[in-house]
């Protein structure tokens, strides 16, 4: 896949179905291991808040393989944009997987806690030396956690449409609110006839 590509159109909500519960996914299968979820930053707010990071650990090769897509959902059109990396182990044991990569101006430090359920990858700067124009150093090590992409997904096109409920009347506001609670958002009201849907406010 390219980098930026076009993935879908407007109103239709991005759905990323990872994770256990709260958490990311992990698969132990012998001396492989898999992660899945989508990572926040602890303190701060992501670039791409909708992203889907995989993570596939191999024991015997020494090596853990990632892969990120990041959806930009900003706008009426959607983007993605897509990075793949591998990271060094540095431990493994029956409990957690340690491994570290570096790039021209970062170290990312991975940890997966398979008996805990938890992912973090720390990323710290590489030296003082600023590697602008490419990215400015970081304040302080940014610590992400991998948790569960769908609850993020939810959460996140929920508050996009309570800001756009925000442009509308008030009196629109409340018909919205009702229909999302009635049982024609679950498919099973009856056909409207034509002097029930006369009755809908005008959006402004």
């Amino acid at each position: 896949m390219k980098r930026a590509d076009v993935v879908k159109t407007s109103d239709v909500n991005v759905g990323l179905p990872l994770g256990d519960k709260d958490g990311p996914e992990i698969i132990v299968a012998g001396d492989l291991v898999s992660a899945k979820g989508t990572f926040i930053i602890e303190g701060d707010k992501p670039a791409y808040p909708l992203n889907i990071a995989s993570f596939d650990c191999d024991r015997k090769g020494g090596y853990c393989n990632q892969s990120n897509v990041d959806i930009n959902a900003d706008g009426t059109i959607y983007y993605v944009n897509t990075f793949q990396t591998s990271l060094s182990i540095l431990s493994w044991n029956d409990e957690e997987i340690v491994a570290s990569g570096e790039g021209l101006c970062a170290i990312t430090t991975l940890t997966i806690n398979v008996k805990a359920k938890d992912v973090y990858a720390i990323t710290r700067n590489k030296s003082n030396q600023s590697c602008a124009p490419l990215m400015a150093p970081l304040a302080k090590p940014q610590i992400s956690k991998l948790v569960s992409g769908f609850n993020v997904s939810q959460d996140y096109f929920a508050k996009k449409r309570k800001e756009a409920d925000g442009y509308r009347t008030k009196e629109y506001q409340e018909y919205l609110e009702a229909m999302r609670g009635s049982p024609a958002e679950k498919g099973n009201a009856p056909l409207q006839s034509k002097a029930q849907t006369d009755t809908v406010p005008a959006q402004q």
